[in-house]
């Protein structure tokens, strides 16, 4: 009987880890406000790879660790205002489409396959 419950019990560990194992559905988020200012101007600020402090309030500080700002592949270092760390690198650039991509490369990352791409687009009327 022993036997028995043992082969059962590491039947079903082994089932609950390939559970635990399995990839997890992909989430995509999906987020847009309007800005009262033309598409240029807000390239300007939201288009400057290093430039989050300006405008993303829980970043403190980034500086570029590798390669040249809003060259595809350079890595910033950003520290947020609780102190943490996080290394980014940038995956993609397109200033003629206003488009820039990254990704976590290491530090205290808030998620994994984290891939977000910002699009500046103008909505009409003076307003992004």
């Amino acid at each position: 009987m022993k036997f028995i419950l043992a082969v059962v019990s590491a039947v079903f560990a082994m089932a609950s880890a390939q559970l635990f194992a399995a990839e997890a559905k992909e989430l995509t988020a999906e987020q847009s406000i309007r800005i009262g200012a033309p598409p240029a101007a807000v390239w300007a600020v939201a288009g400057d790879f290093n430039g989050l402090p300006k405008w993303l309030p829980t970043i403190a500080e980034s500086v570029i660790v590798l390669g040249t700002n809003n060259q595809i592949g350079a890595i910033r270092q950003l520290t947020r205002r609780n102190g943490t760390k996080v290394t980014e690198r940038l995956i993609d650039y397109d200033p003629a489409a206003m488009r820039i991509g990254y990704t976590y490369v290491d530090g205290m990352v808030a998620a994994s396959d984290y891939f977000p791409v910002m699009i500046v687009k103008d909505a009409g009327d003076g307003t992004t």
